[in-house]
């Protein structure tokens, strides 16, 4: 992830930032309960990292510090993040997605519609979130901020989704044999 002239990393070995360009890197894990880093997600001055076990952290203040912004609820692992203003949707393995409404004050689980509950991919494009399951469950959209679910595989032969991009219009899906 990137943020004007820094770049984010979360490893399996905690969060490192460089503010050169990746030229030197320095680890910024402090505050982090479990330093497997899934994924990263940066709106404004604020970092969020989806960790294994342990939800959603966040940092205010370019990484150096870092804060339980799921309070303490248990989430088996986030796999994906996106941020559009102050709501958060956390891609999860095992419980659908973790959305909060308000920057990470409250969060509820939002997986109606449906049936696979590992989220690996999730993004925010326009007025639609856009979600990529796995276990044959593919792409779904909402267009009611999380609230509820549509399937959207037309075309698709492989729905067992890793990632997922939005560039423009255009959505990306990656499977473990193609790209959509």
């Amino acid at each position: 992830a990137t943020s004007g002239t820094n770049v984010y990393v979360g490893t399996n070995d905690g969060f490192f930032l460089s503010a050169n360009a990746g030229a030197n890197w320095t680890d910024a894990s402090s505050g982090l309960t479990n330093r497997a880093i899934r994924c990263l997600a940066v709106s404004g001055t604020s970092i969020y990292a989806g960790v294994d076990s342990n939800g959603v952290f966040l940092s205010t203040d370019g990484g150096t510090t870092w804060s339980d912004a799921s309070r303490g609820r248990h989430i088996l692992s986030v796999r994906s993040l996106a941020v559009s203003g102050q709501t958060i949707y956390a891609g999860t393995y095992g419980s659908g997605v973790l959305l909060s409404t308000n920057g990470g004050t409250d969060w509820f689980i939002s997986r109606s519609g449906f049936s696979s509950f590992i989220v690996n991919g999730v993004v925010v494009n326009g007025s639609s979130v856009i979600i990529g399951t796995y276990s044959g469950g593919g792409i779904y959209v909402s267009s009611d901020n999380g609230q509820s679910w549509t399937v959207k595989n037309t075309g698709m032969v492989n729905t067992y989704i890793n990632s997922l991009l939005a560039s423009g219009t255009d959505l990306f899906a990656g499977t473990w044999i193609d790209v959509y």
